[in-house]
């Protein structure tokens, strides 16, 4: 893409860089696939995490180093505020069950999409509604086995 071509040309130049990336915030939301520590993530560039993982080519990746150490003796995730899924499906691959809960339902439509792209979406047990579909508290939850049962 043209943006992230300019974004890396401007490295050498750290305060023209810092316009930039002020100026891509404002863009229109668009879609991008990448890829992420294996696995492929849909993201906006225009939103914080999505601007990291599309632009930055990393998000917390000493954090994802750090699980991929020590996960081998976990069975179990918990992911609280799984947003569009960037631990979700990392941790679905790796692991054999999920819980990950997103409040926001376009939020969780994007990180239904994210499990769909890693083909993770089939491992999808139940999807829980608390204080039920017609309340305008109304939150979401998806439980699923992850690919590594």
């Amino acid at each position: 893409m043209l943006t992230d071509a300019i974004f890396r040309a401007l490295v050498a130049v750290p305060s023209l860089q810092r316009q930039f990336r002020k100026m891509v915030f404002r863009l229109p939301h668009r879609q991008r696939l990448v890829q992420h520590f294996g696995q492929e993530l849909w993201v906006d560039p225009s939103e914080l995490s999505g601007f990291y993982v599309y632009y930055e080519r990393n998000y917390d990746d000493y954090i994802f180093q750090f699980l991929s150490a020590r996960i081998a003796g976990f069975d179990r995730a918990l992911d609280i505020g799984a947003n569009i899924g960037i631990y979700t499906v990392f941790l679905a691959a790796r692991i054999a069950r999920i819980d990950a809960f997103e409040p926001e339902p376009l939020v969780l439509q994007r990180l239904t999409a994210n499990l769909e792209q890693n083909g993770l979406a089939s491992f999808c047990r139940e999807t829980h509604d608390f204080f039920g579909s017609s309340s305008p508290r109304s939150k979401k939850a998806l439980t699923f086995q992850g690919r590594a049962s």
